[in-house]
């Protein structure tokens, strides 16, 4: 039996100590530059995205740059539709150009999330749906990996095999009806 010291903290000396201090420091200054972001998402540092996201406050800062001047030269500011929100970032960083916007995610998780961060970033505007899009009425079985919801593919009707995206079929281990 561990003695009653080591038992009740939440690090031990040494090592674990040091580990925790250097982890928890980054992350509160990665915490403190994302409170001063203009665009502020709720985000999961297991994936691609969102890590971009953590780093560099939005994911492709530079797609998003190049259809906000599209959108701007183009004067069409109805109705934005943002088909595979994820967790909007495109949504939350677009929104402000349109009347209206509406983001689609089938993922039941990342849904939840693109809601949050909709609200949180007070974007009453913008309605977000859950569901898939297809040229069919059909049930699906949406699969990702464990350690990367930026990954997801139809597990019935895929036409892209894992191994494209440098998987296995095992690695896309969670599975959403």
């Amino acid at each position: 039996m561990p003695p009653i010291q080591d038992k009740y903290f939440e690090t031990r000396p040494g090592l674990e100590t040091f580990r925790y201090l250097i982890s928890y420091t980054f992350l509160t200054w990665l915490a403190k530059r994302a409170a001063k972001r203009e665009h502020r998402l709720f985000t999961e540092v297991t994936s691609n995205i969102d890590r971009h996201i953590l780093s560099e406050g939005l994911f492709e800062k530079g797609v998003i740059t190049l259809l906000a001047d599209v959108i701007r030269r183009s004067g069409h500011r109805g109705l934005w539709l943002d088909i595979g929100a994820n967790i909007g970032n495109h949504s939350v960083a677009l929104a402000g150009l349109f009347e209206k916007g509406a983001a689609v995610e089938p993922h039941p998780v990342l849904f939840k999330v693109l809601t949050a961060n909709i609200l949180r970033n007070n974007l009453g505007h913008v309605e977000c749906h859950n569901f898939g899009l297809a040229n069919e009425t059909a049930q699906a079985t949406l699969a990702e990996p464990i350690d990367n919801h930026s990954i997801a593919r139809v597990k019935e009707r895929s036409q892209l095999p894992p191994e494209t995206f440098g998987l296995s079929s095992e690695q896309f281990a969670n599975e959403y009806a």
